[in-house]
């Protein structure tokens, strides 16, 4: 394992710390790149322009980044295609302070006042991002390399696929539409998530489904510990392996364990929901069967 990466000092709407459980991040090291071609930029004056945008794109304070960059950008009139080619020659600016969150934030302004239905963001040349499809409203987009943290936070319709791995905070908040991850995911996939569809065809790591309200989670390769942690609501669904104290704190929604698994959490911290494993039902909150 490589040493723990710097997170940005701005977290958006992170999960509290919970007493007496080990940190929701945990180290870990750089994950594997996605192999591609490297793309080809066409210089032009729409690419200098949305250069001398971001050099000018000073947020007051991290909070409001978002809205600052659709302010700069609701009277500029960008195709998808200049999007994609700014997406790709904006790693040049990564060793600015605070590069991932103002990167994330102004690239999901930038798909969300675009006139265009489908967009592509190239990742590869990014270290870290954070935020990537933030409010997204009927816009299908796909991420070629990592999507890092905060992928579709907060998103009311449309579709994301990513090719490559996620960060933590997958779809937190989300409220409709659907993602898609062709790798794994870290921590809190879906946490707080009040609708939509996740999916994600690797592995995810501690904390899947936390707070979730309402919505479905797929996992096809396994997850960490504590799964469905406080549910509330929606659908959990997990293929290959699952950690231990899955469910602590559930009080609603339907988990389905369609794989082997370590444990659950002790039945007096599992209030409500129902839990099935290999199809057949081990927890009913109705009268805890």
């Amino acid at each position: 394992m490589g040493q723990k990466e710097k997170e940005p000092i701005h977290q958006r709407n992170e999960p509290k710390k919970r007493s007496g459980r080990r940190k929701l991040f945990g180290g870990y090291g750089r994950e594997p790149r996605v192999e591609i071609l490297k793309p080809v930029v066409t210089q032009d004056e729409k690419l200098e322009q949305l250069k001398r945008l971001w050099i000018e794109f000073r947020p007051i304070q991290f909070p409001d980044t978002y809205e600052t960059a659709l302010e700069r950008l609701k009277n500029h009139d960008y195709s998808a295609k200049d999007i994609e080619q700014f997406s790709i020659v904006l790693g040049g600016f990564q060793d600015e302070k605070d590069f991932a969150q103002k990167a994330g934030d102004f690239l999901s302004a930038l798909i969300n006042t675009g006139k265009e239905t489908d967009y592509t963001i190239n990742t590869a040349s990014f270290d870290f991002i954070w935020g990537l499809g933030y409010k997204n409203k009927g816009k299908n987009i796909t991420i070629i390399g990592d999507g890092g943290n905060n992928v579709g936070g907060k998103m009311e319709s449309g579709n994301i696929l990513v090719k490559g791995n996620v960060r933590s905070n997958l779809g937190m908040g989300m409220i409709g539409g659907n993602i898609l991850v062709e790798g794994d995911a870290h921590s809190n996939v879906g946490y707080s998530m009040d609708g939509g569809k996740l999916m994600i065809l690797g592995r995810a790591e501690s904390l899947a489904g936390y707070e979730m309200k309402s919505g479905k989670i797929i996992i096809m390769k396994g997850c960490g510990d504590d799964a469905a942690t406080e549910m509330k609501g929606g659908i959990l669904i997990i293929y290959g392996h699952a950690g231990k104290l899955i469910a602590g704190g559930m009080d609603g929604g339907e988990l389905y364990l369609n794989c082997e698994y370590e444990a659950l959490a002790n039945e007096l911290y599992i209030s409500g929901g129902k839990i099935y494993h290999n199809g057949k039902l081990i927890f009913n909150g109705a009268n805890h069967l």
